[in-house]
């Protein structure tokens, strides 16, 4: 009993400190315990909405606890849906999430999260033009739209249009500079067009940014592989025990870039409950 107050205060110094200061990307220890301490915000609260709380849960690698919401929640409106489909996406049952996302559109045609959903899935098909043409049709209704620019020039990459891909993190980068996924981007083009020596640096700016980005971390740990420094073997495997952790047993190890980062739904939810 007597550890306890030490223990909450070690967690509200790090849930103070987490606003105030960035993460080391090579200091994995305080990046799991940040990790913890957001696990267990989420878990104890009361007052945002089901679907929002299970969005939030996918997202730090909660996923048993995100799908026990989510078969609680009676009524299955468009944010229910789209949260069920971010799970099926991340358990790779690709169809059963393309049904849910198909139902969507059918009753709300311009639904941009269904939209920019439906693109990812047309990728994961290697349907790139099908996809380009969704980005592009959400880009002229808002020409800013971060998450659009970003799919377009991950398609670009795939396409191996590297210039094109570049131009649209740094587009993205310029609208937000703190959007942690443009980085990512930015650092797979230089390792899909043999520049490795030049992806390590937007990859920690997006680590970062984002501590949990699984992708990231996965390619960080084999940013030290490339050193061919086996004193460093061990801070490799931190980086992929991290990534393992932030999403549990799920992570895009095919080639690198492939792996579309798990799906950062950004539609407004109620904080009623």
């Amino acid at each position: 009993m007597k550890q306890l107050p030490s223990i909450s205060l070690l967690l509200l110094f790090l849930w103070q400190s987490a606003f105030s200061q960035t993460i080391d990307p090579d200091d994995v220890a305080s990046a799991k315990a940040l990790l913890f301490v957001r696990r267990q915000e989420i878990v104890r609260n009361q007052e945002v909405s089901p679907p929002a709380k299970a969005h939030k849960m996918l997202r730090l690698g909660l996923w048993h606890e995100a799908k026990d919401i989510l078969d609680k929640i009676q009524r299955q409106d468009h944010r229910t849906q789209l949260v069920r489909a971010q799970y099926l996406f991340l358990n790779n049952e690709f169809q059963a999430a393309e049904e849910i996302i198909t139902g969507v559109l059918e009753s709300n045609p311009l639904n941009r999260d269904a939209l920019l959903f439906k693109a990812k899935l047309q990728i994961e098909a290697w349907s790139l033009k099908n996809a380009g043409r969704i980005c592009q049709q959400i880009l002229k209704k808002n020409e800013n739209d971060e998450e659009a620019g970003l799919l377009l020039g991950r398609i670009k990459m795939l396409e191996k249009d590297y210039t094109s891909a570049l131009k649209w993190a740094r587009e993205v980068q310029e609208w937000n500079p703190n959007n942690a996924e443009s980085y990512l981007l930015e650092s797979d083009v230089y390792f899909w067009n043999q520049k490795p020596e030049l992806a390590e640096a937007p990859l920690r700016k997006c680590l970062e940014i984002d501590p949990f980005n699984a992708d990231a971390r996965f390619n960080y740990g084999y940013m030290i592989w490339r050193r061919v420094d086996a004193r460093q073997l061990d801070a490799m495997a931190a980086q992929w025990e991290l990534a393992l952790d932030c999403i549990m047993s799920h992570i895009g190890t095919v080639a690198m870039g492939t792996r579309i980062s798990p799906m950062p739904i950004t539609f407004t939810l109620p904080t009623k409950k």
